[in-house]
């Protein structure tokens, strides 16, 4: 399905990170860049957390062109942060993070397993309509 310019986004966070002219997040504020009126008016390379979820603890971030139609990338409670990236007439990517950008250098929430440890966590994309 390919993405419109007057296709709407919806990132269902309450904050997203502050980075700094490297890109590299030193904090985190509310998030505010996920409000558009549409996808010609997103421009995104952030980290958003704090994730909305529904009844099962499912985060939805969900695209809807205006013929109904949408694609939807889920997530589960072990993926906490949502990595977000437009581009004016390549698309979007949209990828589910267990932890935040630059986690390797501050460390924050990341999993550390010890031999023959296993986490496991799901997500994926959901194509059909809003009707």
């Amino acid at each position: 399905m390919a993405i419109a310019a007057d296709s709407k986004v919806k990132i269902s966070a309450a904050v997203q990170a502050v980075n700094d002219s490297a890109q590299i997040p030193t904090g985190w504020e509310p998030a505010v860049k996920q409000i558009a009126d549409s996808y010609a008016q997103l421009k995104l390379d952030d980290c958003f957390a704090q994730l909305e979820t529904d009844g099962n603890g499912i985060a939805h971030t969900v695209i809807t062109n205006s013929d109904g139609s949408q694609v939807s990338v889920w997530q589960d409670a072990l993926f906490k942060y949502l990595m977000i990236y437009t581009h004016p007439s390549l698309g979007i990517a949209i990828e589910p993070q267990t932890a935040p950008a630059n986690a390797f250098n501050t460390g924050e929430d990341l999993i550390w397993l010890e031999p023959a440890e296993a986490v496991t966590g799901h997500w994926g994309i959901r194509v059909g309509s809003e009707k």
